[in-house]
């Protein structure tokens, strides 16, 4: 379960830092693309919901992308794959305050 109490999505919902990113936030993350031993063959672009926050998640540059669970998680044997990716907070062209706070 993530921080708003709903069902995390494996390879679609990521832990941020919300005093950087808000909850509920679009992200758009060229995430790291493994062959089946974990070595890194490529990247691929990924939307992404930030639906938890994490004690470990603090300042600017790092999320943790939800793989899911257990052996069926695509990435359950790989050890770490941190730096190998990019983010982007996706936003309106012109946001007014209003629309960037929750009503």
């Amino acid at each position: 379960m993530g921080a708003a109490n709903v069902p995390l999505t494996p390879l679609y919902s990521a832990a941020v830092d919300p005093s950087i990113i808000p909850l509920g936030s679009i992200l758009l993350a060229q995430v790291p693309k493994l062959d089946a031993y974990g070595n890194l063959i490529g990247h691929e672009f990924r939307l992404l919901l930030a639906q938890d926050k994490g004690g470990a998640i603090k300042g600017s540059g790092h999320i943790d992308w939800y793989q899911g669970i257990g052996e069926r998680s695509p990435l359950f044997m790989q050890v770490n794959s941190s730096n190998l990716g990019k983010v982007w907070l996706l936003l309106p062209q012109h946001p007014t305050p209003q629309q960037l706070i929750a009503q």
